[in-house]
Parts: structure tokens; sequence; C-alpha cells
């Protein structure tokens, strides 16, 4: 008998029904005849990233007529592997979050690709607004207090007088109550800040001030440590995309959909059609409107895709002739006086033995960062290290190479990740990824209030897609 993990590897409908709440369980031993009638029913995927192509492999494993639209001239989506110093980077997706029961961690093994469980518990190499150390005892500290203000400020999503309130309301309500009470100095409150940028900020790729109380922690985790995919993200959606009619550089602009009939209008004016479609559009996109629907979208998952936020996740990865840092440091921080100005290096030394940074930043602060040229990006992400390094003996050098995202700008994601913000609703997440009849379908990670905001739930999004597609043929 398969193992869990072996039949999730598989992608088929089959293996992961049991997964996808809402669908019927999938009959594997479907007859000649059946799939002789599904090869006759096309179906256009509209994206070629993790939930799409997700959603086109079970599809055709399963018998259907699928091909697969993609404005990129890439696969992938905000899934992006690119050749860097060597090695590889991810621009986008970096990390399948949580090692046990990840379907995402059973297919990178299904395939042989690489995996490293990074090591997030070990103090990071901090420092502070004049780039002196802060020592682990201190930051053992920071990390206590950092936990008495999450757990007070998330003890008030149910207090009436905290309704309709940010998370960042309530932390820097609880942050101010710590201080008047002297229990913090107010150089703990800046470290405890910093933290709150780490920590909260990083995980939702925007502001504090933006995030629902009321929803936050919201959603289902994978249990176990972060996997980091050392020779590339874009390994799984290659994976993926094994045998698959895969259209790049075809953007739609405008999808008429009615019952068994969709007709895809692209950029250029050619016209495709299918009698289902599956769109994966990322929610920036939906939210720009850049792809019109005739007829509109019902006005709940219209309303809904308003009113959730999408978040600005952006990377700079500095390559240098070798490495100057701690090597040994997974997380190199700069808690200053503005908590998200490059707050956070990721050491990719430690894991594949090149000198290169990661600097991550996120929310408002990234996205002023993307108005400035490369030029000024990278001097003000290096004086923050010479700043550091001339407090701690380091020999800083110039980088060699730079590799700069702009999510925001980039057109066809329009952002990074989806979060919930004041006046949006986890089940918003859900109105998004409802079908709209019985010929169009929606996956993505902004489509599902159990694991938002990761790879995962872009690939489950797109397996459930496709059995709902198949649940509406009547395959069961």
């Amino acid at each position: 008998m398969l193992s869990r993990r072996t039949l999730i590897a598989s992608s088929s409908l089959a293996s992961i029904s049991a997964m996808l709440p809402g669908c019927t369980s999938w009959r594997s031993d479907s007859s000649n005849t059946d799939r002789s009638r599904l090869a006759k029913t096309r179906v256009m995927v509209i994206g070629a990233g993790m939930s799409g192509l997700a959603a086109a492999k079970a599809l055709k494993d399963t018998g259907y007529s699928v091909f697969v639209v993609e404005a990129r001239n890439r696969i992938g989506g905000r899934i992006w592997t690119d050749q860097f110093q060597g090695g590889f980077i991810d621009l986008g997706a970096s990390w399948i979050h949580g090692e046990h029961d990840n379907p995402l961690a059973a297919l990178a093994a299904a395939h042989g690709v690489k995996t490293v469980v990074t090591d997030d518990n070990a103090y990071p190499a901090m420092f502070d607004a004049s780039g002196l150390a802060i020592s682990h005892v201190d930051q053992a500290r920071l990390y206590e207090l950092l936990k008495q203000v999450r757990k007070t400020a998330y003890g008030k999503r149910s207090d009436p007088s905290f309704a309709g309130k940010s998370v960042g309301f309530a932390c820097i309500e609880a942050l101010r109550q710590l201080t008047s009470s002297r229990t913090i100095s107010p150089a703990e409150a800046i470290g405890v800040r910093h933290l709150l940028t780490t920590e909260v900020e990083g995980a939702y790729a925007t502001d504090l001030d933006t995030l629902s109380l009321a929803h936050w922690g919201a959603g289902k985790w994978f249990e176990g440590g972060d996997m980091l995919l050392p020779t590339g993200f874009g390994q799984l959606t290659d994976a993926l995309a094994k045998g698959l009619d895969i259209r790049r550089s075809t953007r739609v602009e405008h999808l008429f959909h009615h019952p068994g009939r969709i007709v895809a209008q692209m950029g250029d004016g050619l016209l495709l059609s299918a009698e289902k479609a599956i769109v994966t559009l990322p929610l920036g996109v939906l939210k720009a409107g850049t792809t019109k629907f005739t007829p509109p979208l019902p006005a709940t998952k219209s309303d809904a895709i308003a009113r959730l936020g999408v978040g600005t996740f952006n990377k700079v990865y500095f390559g240098f002739k070798s490495c100057f840092w701690p090597p040994s440091s997974t997380w190199i921080q700069h808690a200053g006086n503005a908590p998200t100005s490059w707050p956070m290096f990721f050491n990719l030394h430690h894991y594949t033995g090149a000198p290169v940074l990661a600097a991550f930043n996120v929310g408002a602060f990234a996205k002023d960062l993307e108005m400035k040229d490369d030029a000024a990006i990278v001097a003000d992400g290096m004086a923050v290290l010479r700043q550091i390094g001339s407090k701690n003996g380091w020999r800083v050098t110039e980088p060699t190479n730079v590799a700069i995202t702009r999510w925001s700008r980039d057109v066809v994601s329009r952002g990074s990740y989806v979060h919930v913000p004041v006046g949006a609703s986890v089940l918003d997440l859900d109105e998004v990824g409802a079908p709209v009849g019985d010929s169009l379908y929606f996956a993505g990670e902004a489509t599902s209030s159990q694991h938002f905001m990761t790879t995962h739930a872009a690939y489950l999004s797109g397996l459930r897609a496709a059995q709902r597609l198949a649940n509406d043929d009547g395959i069961t």
C-alpha cells in the first residue's frame, strides 16, 4: 500500500482528493470510453505558475485535452530561479514552508530535488542602529519581550474595543504598555519593533498597520522547518511542466465565458477557445482589472478581490568575491531606527558556499525602494553593510554581481502574495477561489483560506480546481 507521501507526490487527482475540501473522491479506474470523452474536452489554463501547472498536469494525466497560456516568456510565475555567480538564486519563492506532510516536500523528493532545512531557530548575527553587535543574551531578552507583545496583541482579537483595528495598532499598544511600565528600555523597544518586522511583516509581506487583527494567525501550516532548495525552486515547476502544451508570451486581455464555451482574446488579437478554463492570475492582476471578464465576475467575487491586499516582498542579491561576514550565521539582521529599512540579509554562503547575501525588504519601504534605480538601491544596501562592518572588523568589498526584484512594478504579478487587511476576511479568499458556473474555475495562493501566502497553497489550489472541474463533468 502506498504511503500518503508517495500518493501526494504523484500529483494525480486520485491521490490528493482527500486533501481538497468540498470535492468528491476521484475514481482511478476510469474506462477508456471516459478517457476518450475527456480528450474531446479542451481546457484552457491561464497562467504557468505553480497552481496552473499543477492543475494542467492533473487534468492531462486524467485524460483531458489541456493547454496553458502564459504572459511571460518563462514558466513559474512568482517562482523564478535564475543563474547567479556560478550557482542559482530564487528571485521569487525560496522556501517550502513546513517539511512534514507538505506536498511540495514530497514533490521535491520524488524528482530528486535537493532540499535543506534552514536553521531559523539559531540566534542571528544582529546589530543595532549604530552597527554594534547585539549579544545572544540581549537577543534572548528581546525575543522574550517580543513574545509578550505578540501574546498581548493576539489576545485582543476578540476585544470589542479593538474591533476593526490592525495588528500594528495592537502590537504598538502592547509595546507602549511595556514602555510606560518601564519593563522595557528605549533601546529594547527599537529591538522589539525590529523583530516585529522580521517575524511578522516579513511573513506577511506588508506593514503591521495594514493587517487585520481579527484574522491574524488564520489558516493552517505544515509542521517542521522551512526547506530551502539550493539549486532552485524552479526545478519543481519545471518538473510539473514536462509534457504540457504551454504557450508562452501569450497574455490574456479579455476572457469571454459562457456555459461550455470559453474564448480568450490575447494582446495581439489572437483568439483561443476551449470548453472550460482555469484562471490562475495573481490577485494583484485581478485587482488591477487588466484582464477583462465578459460577463463580469459576480459582485461577491469582485468585492472579495477588492477587499484583499497584496504585499510586497523584494530581494536584492549581492554577490562578492569572498565572504567577509560571519559565514555560519543564517541571518544578518540590522535593528535600525527605521525598522523596515534593510532589516535582514540571508546568508547563502552558509548553505551553498557561494559568497552571496540576499537582502529582504517588505511592505511600503520595499515599494518605495522600487522607484529608485539599481545603482541607488545597491548604494543604499551597501551603506548598511559598511556601517555594520566598520564596527565589527569586516573588510567590506564592492559587490561583483547584483540582482534586484521589483514585484509590485511587475505588470503580470503586481505584488508578491496575499494578506488579509483591515476590512477583509479570510472568507474572501474562498470567494476568490469559487467557480463561476461549470466552465470557469480559479486557483492560486490567494484562493484558499487554509494555506494562503504559500507555494503549497498555489499547488493545492491548482489540484482543487482540477478536481472541481472533473466533479462537474461527473468524473467521481
